[in-house]
């Protein structure tokens, strides 16, 4: 070993100022961008699936169409929802029970028989599935989308941050 080798220290100095300000720097990034993730989402939502859906909607009123919105229903999924009371009957139909009761005399009489105040009669909806289809075909192209908006605020976002 040569001479003057052997006692030779290696000296790092680490500057450990602004770390925490970095770390906390990060954070806020990371929430803004989760924050911004929700809210390019929901924009995206209304602007592709929305109106594929409300094309998709059956319309004897418009009632039902016009009621379709997009929600946030948990952090990360989206929903399409409506506030009319017959919208599952009409999507995924099923059976109601109406009554029927007389508008101009005071029972009803059918093919001659005894008189009877009310009836009840099903009313049966066909599952039709039109919203749900419509929707399910649009998740390529909402993801794709949905990507090119968060890189495009990304990419805006790193050079607000570099200041460029």
């Amino acid at each position: 070993m040569p001479t003057g080798q052997r006692n030779r220290v290696f000296e790092i100095e680490i500057d450990a100022r602004g770390v925490r300000e970095a770390r906390g720097a990060v954070r806020e990034i990371r929430r803004q961008l989760e924050r911004e993730a929700r809210q390019i989402a929901v924009g995206s939502a209304r602007e592709i699936v929305l109106p594929r859906a409300q094309a998709a909607a059956p319309v004897k009123t418009g009632r039902l169409r016009r009621s379709l919105r997009v929600y946030r229903r948990r952090r990360n999924t989206l929903a399409i929802r409506t506030s009319v009371p017959y919208a599952g009957l009409v999507e995924f139909g099923g059976t109601r029970r109406d009554v029927i009761r007389p508008r101009r005399r005071k029972a009803l009489a059918f093919g001659g028989g005894h008189p009877i105040a009310r009836v009840k009669t099903p009313r049966r909806y066909r599952r039709r599935e039109r919203i749900w289809r419509a929707v399910a075909g649009m998740r390529e192209r909402f993801a794709d989308e949905l990507e090119r908006r968060l890189v495009a605020w990304w990419e805006r976002k790193q050079r607000e941050l570099l200041g460029r």
